[in-house]
């Protein structure tokens, strides 16, 4: 399968965890598919007239940027190119991205976050499938009307590969608080922080829940409750035992969604949105 990834290039001096996942899923996928990432439009184009993938998979892309790149997978009604999005936040919906108030707390629809909603409610509908790190999060988009017609994946992040016993004796020392973050940035911490065995203590909001099961593999508080988070850490402390159960069972969940995981499922869910892509122009109704 010839499979297009598209991540805008990063500016910032440290890797965006975002564009470190979409490297590594490119790298996954490349090992039984011909896989490749561009990071800016001008090499999608050439992309997809040089190579025409079968598929095209968008990161962290909206508006009218979004709509220039779905025109690249539009050559002809016979030869387009499905297209799968990712949802790593509420960019669609929500112009701070994370459907928060800048003062931290949840706001209903701004009039600029409806008209933002509407632009991008447009735009995505020819996406033909739609992959999101949790249920919280597609429900979120289906609710404000988006992807109606679009296949749907739930597929959490695929972890990283294990780190070398040397990282995890040092980085599993002390637990890592995830508090309230983007929700791919979130999962995201939290894979890698399973990966190298250490405790997670982290925020009962969004998808969090999803993958951070309280008691079995990390410890839950609620959002903004610092006294909570102390108490959490104040518990491990005092119990070894329960530590030691934590810190397996979160092992055990970075191995089930391992990268390797994550790509083969994507890659069955391409399989499927190109099928009913190459069939479906045969069905359409004559003008």
């Amino acid at each position: 399968m010839k499979i297009a990834l598209y991540h805008p290039a990063c500016r910032a001096a440290d890797a965006d965890p975002i564009e470190v996942y979409v490297r590594r899923l490119t790298t996954a996928l490349a090992v039984d598919h011909q896989a490749t990432l561009v990071t800016t439009p001008s090499a999608l184009h050439h992309l997809m007239d040089r190579e025409r993938p079968e598929i095209l998979h968008l990161h962290q892309t909206a508006g009218l940027a979004l709509a220039r790149l779905l025109g690249s997978a539009r050559a002809g009604q016979f030869d387009r190119v499905p297209v799968a999005l990712t949802l790593h936040d509420y960019r669609l919906c929500c112009v701070a991205t994370d459907l928060r108030h800048p003062d931290g707390h949840g706001c209903p629809p701004r009039l600029v976050c409806r008209m933002v909603a509407s632009l991008n409610r447009s735009v995505t509908g020819s996406v033909g499938l739609v992959h999101s790190p949790s249920q919280h999060v597609l429900e979120q988009h289906l609710q404000r009307g988006f992807f109606q017609r679009a296949a749907q994946v739930v597929l959490p992040y695929g972890s990283a590969p294990p780190w070398p016993a040397s990282a995890n004796a040092t980085n599993a020392s002390e637990p890592v608080v995830i508090r309230s973050a983007s929700p791919g940035t979130a999962q995201l911490a939290i894979q890698d922080a399973f990966q190298i065995g250490a405790l997670v203590i982290a925020t009962r909001q969004g998808g969090i829940p999803e993958i951070v099961r309280d008691g079995v593999n990390g410890l839950l508080v609620e959002p903004g409750d610092e006294p909570a988070i102390a108490e959490a850490i104040e518990r491990l402390r005092r119990s070894p035992e329960l530590a030691i159960r934590l810190r397996a069972e979160a092992g055990k969940t970075a191995r089930l969604y391992d990268m390797a995981f994550h790509a083969a499922h994507l890659a069955e869910a391409y399989t499927r949105v190109i099928a009913a892509n190459r069939v479906g122009p045969f069905f359409r109704k004559a003008a």
